[in-house]
């Protein structure tokens, strides 16, 4: 059993996310609703881990590679 501390969530506002993506809110919102992010409902207010932000971005860059014909 593995008795180390286990790494805090790092949970981020709709707002922070639109922030560094340079998105709207609405934006963000749109794409938590269609399950391309992971949100979470705490409360009556939406976040988002740090990890769930990184597997759609790495999952966005993927996507985009494939449509413009670029091979990894």
């Amino acid at each position: 059993m593995n008795n180390e501390p286990s790494k805090p969530i790092r949970l981020q506002t709709i707002h922070d996310i639109a922030n560094r993506l340079q998105l709207s809110t609405k934006t963000v919102r749109r794409m938590i609703k269609s399950g391309d992010l992971i949100g979470h409902l705490i409360g009556s207010q939406w976040r988002v881990s740090e990890d769930d932000l990184q597997l759609y971005l790495r999952t966005r860059r993927g996507a985009n590679l494939a449509e413009h014909g670029v091979q990894r």
